[in-house]
């Protein structure tokens, strides 16, 4: 029994050793790449494609080799501003405390309000700077004449989406009230759309494919989910022409819980499958305190 102990401690520590060799072989070779890029202009898509795919496994290989690398992608003077900004996303889920601290303040010298990533990188790293725009564009009142375009029109258009998008970026922030507003909201605009689905699928299909990504998409609480389950709940169903079933359940699911939990659970749900595991996954949410993402859930 000893053995096995020491051998699994000796393999552990050599894979350990392995992992942390073949991290500073992707480092050393960033840093060549690096050199060239800034000279001569060449290898960008490829060194860029590269850190993407790589950085999280450096970073955590357990050495100061991911916080080197970070400091040369957003001051090392070579990485385009966009890229900087796609970097930030992708590999947020990997990123530690501290360097998100440092990329929050990085980051906000990088972007602009209301830009294609803003709302996105805001919520993600908590970015207060912006505040005040973000209540200059809009305010709790927005949620009562948004109800009412969307009873008249089934849509949103660009400026009311902005609105939305706006405040909900402020309950990601942790205004509470304004979340509370969110939830009734997205409940009065279901049973709305709902109600008109067999005759008119179009306002439910917006409320899952447009809205839902933009709202409780982005909250982070479980409340955000426990308030919503009767979105979940139903088997509706749309046909969106050329055979291609939209199933709202699974809309939802990939939407609004799936950013929420542990991502190895309940991995590759497949469509027509969700029906059997809908009620496993509704007890779950409700009891199970191990499926959520620690740093998110409150």
């Amino acid at each position: 029994m000893k053995c096995f102990y020491y051998c699994f401690i000796f393999l552990n520590i050599i894979s350990n050793v392995g992992l942390t060799q073949i991290s500073s072989k992707f480092y050393n070779q960033f840093e060549s790449e690096r050199k060239i890029i800034i000279e001569n202009n060449l290898l960008y898509e490829s060194h860029l494609e590269r850190l993407n795919r790589n950085f999280c496994e450096i970073n955590y290989s357990g050495n100061t080799m991911g916080d080197s690398l970070l400091n040369l992608i957003i001051n090392g003077d070579y990485i385009k501003n966009d890229d900087i900004l796609d970097f930030s996303l992708w590999n947020y889920r990997c990123m530690k405390l501290h360097q998100k601290e440092m990329l929050d303040l990085n980051l906000q010298t990088k972007i602009y309000p209301f830009d294609r990533y803003f709302h996105l990188l805001v919520n993600k790293y908590k970015m207060r700077a912006f505040d005040e725009y973000l209540y200059a564009y809009s305010d709790t009142t927005s949620f009562q004449e948004l109800e009412t375009k969307f009873y008249k029109n089934g849509y949103f258009s660009d400026v009311e989406t902005l609105k939305l998008k706006n405040l909900t970026t402020l309950a990601v922030l942790g205004n509470d009230d304004i979340e509370k507003q969110i939830l009734k909201f997205i409940l009065n605009l279901y049973q709305h759309s709902s109600a008109l689905f067999e005759k008119d699928p179009g306002p439910l299909v917006n409320l899952y494919t447009v809205i839902l990504p933009n709202t409780l998409g982005q909250l982070e609480s479980k409340n955000s989910i426990v308030k919503t389950l009767e979105l979940f709940e139903n088997n509706l169903k749309s046909d969106s022409g050329h055979g291609l079933i939209m199933y709202f359940d699974n809309l939802y699911y990939r939407y609004v819980i799936k950013p929420k939990i542990d991502p190895n659970i309940w991995m590759g749900i497949s469509s027509d499958r969700m029906g059997q595991k809908k009620n496993e996954i509704i007890q779950r949410i409700l009891n199970d305190k191990t499926i959520w993402l620690n740093d998110q859930i409150k």
